[in-house]
């Protein structure tokens, strides 16, 4: 229901075109993945595919020369099996920390290394990400929160350890 709502809010407010199956089923899509990965550190059936899933696109990239994106997607694709269940994966910011900062550090580090001419500052960074995945990493922020809302990790009045 939740990617359902971000891609019609993004028809809504003109970031999808409202006959986009495609963009609808990525917005989808990525909303479903972003909301069931904080629970991929446990050992199950769902977290097997993933990582079949990962290592068929790894090998894709691979085979195109993608190198950056791989090494950013292996890197966040093991992030959930460093701690235990409800452990850092739970945390209010680990959305922030693992879906944002990757976007910009690849935007960042293909500027900087690629067209010196073009200038590497954050501010046109930023405006390249959001510009050019800006519906991608809304969605995937949108399905984490889901996850950490419906888990219950936000609380009217958060004690002292629940503000992570």
């Amino acid at each position: 229901m939740a990617g359902v709502a971000t891609a019609a809010l993004a028809v809504r407010w003109g970031f999808l075109e409202g006959g986009d199956a495609a963009g609808w089923l990525r917005t989808i899509g990525i909303t479903l993945f972003f909301s069931l990965y904080p629970d991929l550190d446990t050992a199950s059936v769902p977290q097997r595919w993933f990582y079949r899933v990962v290592f068929g696109i790894l090998l894709y990239l691979s085979w195109c020369g993608e190198y950056r994106q791989a090494a950013v997607l292996a890197i966040v694709a093991i992030l959930p099996l460093l701690d235990h269940h409800r452990g850092w994966t739970h945390w209010r910011v680990s959305p922030l920390l693992v879906v944002v900062l990757p976007a910009f550090g690849l935007a960042y580090w293909g500027r900087s290394g690629v067209d010196e001419g073009r200038g590497s500052d954050a501010a046109a960074v930023a405006m390249e990400v959001m510009s050019g995945h800006g519906l991608e990493i809304v969605a995937a922020l949108v399905g984490w929160y889901i996850h950490l809302l419906m888990d219950g990790r936000f609380k009217l009045f958060p004690s002292g350890r629940d503000y992570f």
